[in-house]
């Protein structure tokens, strides 16, 4: 039977979480409404994403007709879909809602869900490591080490979708507890779990899903019900409800891959795939979790059950607690998941030192015969699984000691995992990096990301009708258009600019045109069509390009709405433009006549 756990609440656990996590990403806590962990590239194009979903379910409660352009995202004008071009953050925009609707500052609601990634990774994983061993001592260890590990905080700080991985350890803890327990609530939790975890990230809908599945059977047979007919039926109806509620989500994705033949070269998936070198250097941080690891898997051989004695703080009668054979499979299950995690994030060709080795890729078998794989390039976020597996291992370790010499086991348990945070946190969480762009200045102060609109944008936000269309120039650098887009999720004006995990044909054929449309006038002006409006930033040249621009367009008929701090808004007027031209035209022939 399931062990009622002891020691600490899981309010208290929270709370702990909560602290350590504003200590570890210290000063972002000081600067929640203003600064972006990391650097101004993916934390501005996500808050741009929960900026335009979080206005668009606020708009469909008072009129749900508008979810039908929920997928057609401001960007990439003409563009269909754009939002399905990369991760849609519906899971964390509805997590952190209250703070969208309360305050309307998108950065703010960026840094709620950024913080809860970790608060409630490190509360899953501990519900479900105090659920297997009854060892609050243990949850907590397995918490901190899949919250804080080096990889969470230095390699994936900036990727949101990737910290996103809460809601797995809460998915395997409702059904640990529903075959402990025989209750089917339990599967109702599993099941609102899984479809927020598939909702957070398409690539942990793929990756998580084969050890979702593993884990129920593992489960199933440890209990001894995999002949009853009624528990198949459940866990069927489970799943079928969570395809069900996924389904919708997950048909942009497919429509978008097949209209635009969406298809990750295996040399590209290559390079983004971990490496055993990769492995080797993280070892001085993996010390303490790989130690507590190896004692779990060393209690394997431990198979005389132990039942101490009552002592000063330990009760005459011990709370019950997981069998050998129980904690046994556990262990087993734990460090097979965590091998194969490591596998797959390897990538389909194993490398080490530059070289591929003779040893197949496990990951190249989903790459090659299961459907969506192929449109994934980053194998190497198995290693956010290999370091949840190992963060369980660590914990059935403690909770071995724990069970034989608790005094002792919880001094070292507590001063390792000083060291292991000590050795993971890093000297000050970088905020508000910049990226620099080549060729370009520096955006200007008033591009920074921030919750007041700038004055030119709150220009186009007053005077632009709904329907109107923007072009920036600067156009087509990654960089400034992500400032652009930025704004956009405040003024909600189209952009034909745009950044996201694909950029459509449509917008490279603009980009090679507009990133220097002077050279080519003609070809500029008819890959400026659609747009209604332009903004010319001025000062993100060193040189008069940006003055060459706005003359530029008025020989399209354009004529100033606004100016603000050195940009500059245009209104289009084509049809005049072109009577110019070809007035221009008729002059100059009647004069070479």
């Amino acid at each position: 039977m399931w062990a009622r756990p002891t020691g600490i609440s899981a309010g208290v656990a929270s709370l702990a979480l909560l602290t350590l996590t504003l200590l570890i990403t210290w000063p972002l806590g000081a600067h929640l409404t203003s600064a972006l962990p990391g650097d101004y590239g993916d934390p501005v194009f996500v808050s741009w994403v929960m900026a335009w979903v979080g206005g668009q379910l606020t708009t469909a409660l008072s009129d749900p007709a508008t979810l039908a352009s929920f997928w057609d995202a401001n960007i990439f004008f003409p563009e269909t879909r754009a939002l399905a071009f990369s991760e849609h953050f519906v899971a964390q925009t509805v997590l952190a809602l209250p703070v969208y609707w309360a305050t309307g500052n998108s950065i703010l609601t960026y840094n709620v869900a950024f913080i809860l990634s970790f608060v409630l990774t490190g509360l899953g994983t501990f519900l479900l490591v105090r659920a297997m061993t009854a060892s609050a001592l243990a949850g907590f260890l397995a918490a901190c080490v899949v919250a804080f590990n080096e990889y969470r905080l230095v390699y994936e700080i900036a990727h949101l979708h990737v910290l996103s991985i809460h809601w797995f350890p809460f998915a395997l803890l409702g059904l640990h507890r529903y075959f402990e327990t025989d209750r089917r609530r339990y599967l109702a939790w599993t099941a609102l779990a899984l479809i927020a975890l598939n909702l957070s990230s398409i690539y942990y809908m793929a990756y998580c899903a084969p050890f979702v599945v593993a884990f129920a059977m593992s489960e199933m047979v440890r209990v001894g019900r995999w002949r009853t007919t009624r528990v198949w039926l459940e866990l069927w109806a489970t799943a079928a409800a969570v395809l069900l509620a996924t389904i919708p989500f997950l048909m942009p994705y497919l429509e978008v891959q097949r209209r635009l033949g969406v298809e990750r070269a295996a040399d590209e998936v290559m390079r983004f795939s971990a490496t055993l070198d990769h492995y080797r250097m993280a070892l001085p941080g993996l010390a303490v979790p790989l130690v507590f690891a190896l004692i779990a898997v060393v209690g394997l051989f431990a198979t005389r059950q132990y039942r101490p004695g009552p002592s000063a703080d330990r009760p005459a009668v011990p709370p019950p607690r997981p069998a050998a054979a129980t904690r046994a499979w556990f262990v087993v299950g734990a460090l097979l998941m965590l091998l194969v995690s490591l596998w797959l994030s390897l990538g389909p060709t194993i490398q080490s030192a530059g070289r591929a080795i003779d040893f197949p890729g496990l990951y190249g078998i989903l790459y090659t015969y299961v459907p969506g794989y192929n449109g994934l390039r980053v194998p190497a976020r198995f290693a956010m699984l290999f370091f949840f597996f190992l963060a369980i291992l660590a914990g059935l370790g403690v909770a071995f000691l724990d069970q034989r010499w608790p005094r002792i086991t919880r001094g070292v348990t507590l001063a390792a995992l000083v060291v292991f945070l000590v050795r993971a946190t890093p000297a000050a969480m970088p905020l508000n990096g910049v990226l620099p762009s080549e060729g370009l200045a520096p955006p200007p102060a008033y591009l920074t990301p921030a919750p007041e609109l700038p004055a030119i944008y709150r220009a186009v936000d007053s005077m632009l009708r709904p329907g109107a269309i923007l072009a920036e120039f600067p156009f087509g650098d990654s960089w400034y258009d992500l400032r652009y887009m930025y704004f956009a999720g405040t003024h909600r004006r189209r952009l034909l600019n745009g950044y996201s995990g694909i950029f459509p044909p449509s917008f490279l054929a603009r980009q090679r045109i507009l990133a220097t449309p002077t050279l080519d006038p003609e070809a500029a002006q008819q890959a400026l069509g659609g747009a209604t409006h332009v903004i010319v930033h001025r000062t993100a040249w060193s040189d008069d390009t940006g003055a060459a621009i706005g003359a530029w367009l008025a020989t399209l008929g354009a004529r100033i709405v606004a100016e603000a701090d050195g940009a500059v808004l245009y209104e289009l007027d084509v049809k005049e433009g072109l009577a110019r031209r070809l007035l221009g035209a008729s002059v100059q022939r009647a004069d070479q006549k």
